[in-house]
């Protein structure tokens, strides 16, 4: 257990380090990426700056975490628990979040790019001025999850999915396509019968 200590600049990537434990810890500029932290458990930590890039944390238990500018790429975090968790202009492209389970976050200008949330729980999610072109939530269950604001560009959910999730006007476009609707302009031509010949 680490607890009630700030810890800055170290580096550990490529760590093998299963189940560790960290309350009230803040972490500035850590450097982690591809660790191997399965189970790994932060409650009321607060961390800064650090690279978690392709870091392994499956069954990862995390309370009350607040997480600015750091480098999520690439992570994996496959049946994850997440309550009261900020994200603040993290970096998520391609991070693997398989049937983790979201209550009461916040993602703020994150990079969600291909993110996976495939199977995954999502409750009373807030995403603010995030990127989630292309990001995967076949399967997962949303409710009360808040998009407005974030790209949604070729974002891949069921169209059963759509009810739990709230958008704004201008985002209906990008989903239209689940419903099956095509979305063009008129002056793309309308469907029915050709003009005949000299018309």
């Amino acid at each position: 257990m680490v607890r009630e200590v700030r810890l800055t600049g170290g580096v550990h990537s490529g760590s093998s380090c299963p189940d560790l434990q960290f309350e009230e810890v803040v972490g500035e500029r850590l450097r982690s990426s591809a660790a191997d932290w399965p189970g790994v458990h932060l409650t009321d930590c607060r961390l800064v700056g650090c690279d978690f890039a392709n870091a392994n944390w499956t069954g990862a238990r995390l309370t009350r975490v607040e997480l600015i500018d750091c480098r999520f790429t690439g992570w994996i975090a496959a049946e994850a628990e997440l309550s009261d968790v900020v994200f603040r202009d993290c970096k998520l492209s391609d991070a693997r979040l398989l049937r983790a389970r979201f209550d009461r976050c916040r993602f703020e200008g994150c990079d969600l790019k291909r993110a996976s949330f495939e199977e995954a729980s999502l409750r009373e999610v807030v995403l603010r001025r995030c990127d989630l072109s292309e990001a995967r939530l076949v399967r997962a269950k949303a409710e009360q999850v808040d998009l407005r604001t974030c790209a949604l560009t070729g974002i891949e959910l069921s169209s059963e999915q759509l009810r739990g999730l709230t958008v704004e006007p201008a985002q209906c476009a990008a989903l239209l396509h689940l419903l099956g609707a095509q979305v063009r302009s008129l002056d793309e031509g309308e469907p029915g019968c050709r003009q005949a010949p000299g018309k």
